[in-house]
């Protein structure tokens, strides 16, 4: 299955990476090492977490306070926000306009 990223849901990544290595150095690689974990359960079974709407998903990401907002199809993963969950619930919509 493809994995897609757009641009603003890269830019959350990259950004709580930095925060995290700011906090403790090496925290950073180990949020990245969650989000790809829960990119592969998400790749086995895309359809397990709630939907946020009729076509997104969102999967709780272990350790950090994140959700991966998502869609799929059998083709592709379609990563639309990395969310952080103290930011407003629907606040992850811009990143679709």
């Amino acid at each position: 299955m493809l994995v897609r990223y757009l641009l603003p849901a890269k830019i959350e990544l990259l950004q709580a990476q930095e925060y995290y290595d700011h906090q403790q150095p090496g925290l950073g690689r180990e949020f990245l090492l969650e989000i790809e974990a829960a990119v592969q359960r998400i790749i086995q079974h895309p359809q397990a977490w709630r939907k946020l709407t009729p076509e997104i998903r969102g999967c709780p990401i272990e350790r950090f306070p994140y959700r991966i907002i998502y869609h799929s199809n059998p083709d592709e993963l379609l990563i639309l926000s990395i969310f952080h969950l103290h930011r407003q619930p629907n606040s992850w919509k811009t990143n679709l306009s």
